[in-house]
């Protein structure tokens, strides 16, 4: 140990700090504070930014740290499409994980449209909480258990 008072080296790393005594010994090493924590990326922020200038896409480090049928399908060339998927991804990533995005992104080739995507992935995720049965309240009474439509539009005026 060293002394209160006595003067220390410190040696520096990207990932860690070495504090060394005069005589070139190890006192104690210790990671540099950034690197022994993550934090998630807030993707619909991300992606609603990146809406606002879609040119900057092709800048961004956030488009760089995304999965690589993602970069893909952002970087395309046409501003509106650019747009309409960047809005997509903005409303996407509030409700799917990023890599399950990447993931139907890359089965479908970027060639999918936006409803086949969203459709994709809600087939991916089942686990939403649809009830098994419907019940259904706003048909007149009549013709609630009907399978023809006949009786609806007759009690409806329509013919």
């Amino acid at each position: 140990m060293v002394s209160p008072g006595s003067e220390v080296l410190i040696q520096t790393f990207w990932d860690r700090h070495v504090i060394l005594t005069q005589g070139q010994q190890t006192v104690r090493e210790v990671p540099r504070p950034y690197t022994g924590r993550t934090a998630d990326v807030p993707w619909v922020q991300v992606f609603t930014n990146l809406l606002r200038k879609p040119r900057s896409v092709n800048h961004s480090q956030f488009v760089r740290m995304l999965p690589e049928a993602v970069q893909q399908y952002v970087r395309i060339t046409d501003l509106m499409l650019r747009k309409e998927r960047l809005q997509a991804l903005a409303h996407w990533s509030g409700v799917y994980p990023i890599t399950q995005i990447g993931q139907t992104l890359q089965e479908t080739h970027n060639e999918a449209t936006i409803a086949q995507v969203t459709a994709a992935l809600g087939l991916k995720q089942m686990n939403r909480d649809i009830p098994a049965a419907w019940v259904e309240t706003l048909s007149p009474p009549g013709t609630q258990g009907s399978d023809s439509l006949g009786r609806y539009d007759r009690l409806m005026g329509v013919s």
